[in-house]
């Protein structure tokens, strides 16, 4: 099943002011991932409902999947340092 995606703006604002390499190989990989959500690496975050990650290099995209609705919606974009952090 084809997923849809929808980009928050704080995410977007995270891809913004990466350097273009890197926000390039982010933005295929979240493409990749809408086209086909079993080929991901996302793992689901312990302790928080519903939300996931996928592993880009030293960058996590932090993901809400609805099922229902078939949505992904990535929230942020962060370097694994800050990602967890609450």
């Amino acid at each position: 099943m084809p997923w849809t995606l929808a980009i928050s703006r704080r995410a977007t604002k995270d891809l913004e002011n990466l350097p273009r390499a890197e926000r390039e190989t982010i933005e295929a990989a979240i493409h990749r991932l809408a086209g086909d959500l079993t080929t991901a690496a996302i793992r689901k975050l312990s302790g928080r409902t519903g939300e996931w990650r996928l592993r880009v290099g030293r960058w996590r995209v932090l993901l809400d999947l609805d099922n229902r609705t078939g949505r992904i919606t990535v929230t942020r974009v962060l370097p694994r340092s800050r990602a967890y952090r609450d």
